[in-house]
């Protein structure tokens, strides 16, 4: 009787580990404001035909950049495929959808369904949610510690 149950733990366990989703964290470079903060204003943000281009971290390297901001794309499993999407964590209406035709290996385009994107309300969210951090891939002068400021700045 022992073994029946271990089997079938051992198939439920199989089929809620394939049902399982991830989650994965893209990042958009961005400038700092001054040696404290990082530069959080609706001009950071350049909306394509595609979204706001961000990356996997294992494809961000930004050298010029010295600040970076953190979206979650919820619900996504790796390997990615080519349109493969899930919600932006926190962020009601955006969609991450990865588009790899539109920057290489690791891009993915954030958008809002069914509208563009808007600029105040991707810094209304990192100041919201203290998305802003250190680009470790900065390799300029003078860091800053990246802080996320209060308001736009």
């Amino acid at each position: 009787m022992k073994s029946k149950n271990l089997i079938v733990l051992f198939c439920a366990g199989s089929l809620f580990s394939t049902l399982a989703t991830a989650d994965v964290n893209v990042f958009r470079a961005i400038d700092r404001k001054n040696a404290t903060y990082a530069k959080v204003a609706d001009a950071q943000w350049r909306i394509d035909e595609d979204g706001l281009s961000t990356f996997e971290a294992a494809n961000f390297i930004v050298p010029g950049k010295p600040c970076k901001v953190r979206f979650t794309v919820v619900g996504v499993n790796p390997p990615f495929n080519q349109g493969d999407q899930g919600p932006i964590h926190n962020m009601a209406g955006y969609i991450g959808v990865y588009s790899p035709q539109h920057g290489g290996l690791g891009h993915w385009s954030i958008t809002k369904d069914p509208a563009p994107a808007v600029p105040a309300e991707i810094t209304n969210f990192v100041i919201a949610n203290n998305a802003s951090e250190v680009n470790v891939g900065y390799t300029g002068g003078s860091p800053s510690q990246c802080l996320t400021p209060a308001q736009p700045n």
